[in-house]
């Protein structure tokens, strides 16, 4: 097998090893049955954004291959802040 295909392949399962790991952390971490509940259901929904952009950056032909990544920084950028305040606005209603 030739270097680069392998290295591509330890890489990538050790960037799937982390994901995992980190989304694990996340739902442990989680102070309330409501807070995990929502932490696990956005793990999901990033989890499928994110297999979706991959095969979206691997499938499509280039040009077409590289406005995936426009998508994918609008949906981390606005996504990461809905859920930061979504989350504080859980941690919020358990503090009253």
């Amino acid at each position: 097998m030739h270097i680069g295909i392998t290295l591509g392949i330890i890489g990538g399962a050790i960037g799937i090893m982390g994901g995992l790991y980190g989304t694990y952390i996340s739902i442990r971490k989680a102070k309330s049955p409501e807070e995990k509940t929502f932490t696990i259901k956005c793990s999901i929904v990033i989890w499928v954004l994110v297999t979706l952009f991959l095969c979206g950056l691997f499938l499509l032909p280039k040009p077409y291959n590289n406005y995936v990544w426009f998508l994918y920084i609008f949906a981390m950028v606005f996504g990461t802040q809905w859920i930061n305040r979504k989350q504080k606005k859980i941690d919020d209603e358990k503090i009253r």
